[in-house]
């Protein structure tokens, strides 16, 4: 009687362990899933907000073009600005290890 109730003891720890390793994979997949959608979403932000400061300064450098419209030149330093601040705002969105930091320096409970 001694010998089957350990039987199903430890039958039952394997289904929990089973249930906790299901659980943590899971996690871990997500955990994946975010970091590669913050991974595209920082790059196509910074080819998209480094493209005009990048093509102001080679032609510059360069000289490709006799003179850049003030607005143009404007709008790459615009740009320039987006990026900065906009990265935050990403890693806002997809971690939350940065979240939950966030938080906690400026003291704000959900």
């Amino acid at each position: 009687m001694l010998i089957t109730s350990n039987i199903i003891d430890n039958s039952n720890n394997t289904n929990l362990i089973s249930a906790k390793e299901k659980k943590t994979s899971c996690h871990k997949e997500k955990a994946k899933k975010n970091i590669i959608a913050m991974l595209i979403s920082i790059s196509f932000l910074y080819s998209l907000c480094n493209l005009p400061y990048m093509v102001f300064h080679l032609s510059r450098t360069f000289g490709f073009f006799s003179q850049l419209p003030e607005a143009f030149i404007s709008f790459a330093f615009v740009c320039l600005g987006l990026l900065i601040t906009t990265k935050i705002f990403i890693y806002f969105g997809f971690n939350n290890v940065y979240r939950q930091a966030f938080y906690k320096i400026f003291k704000i409970t959900i």
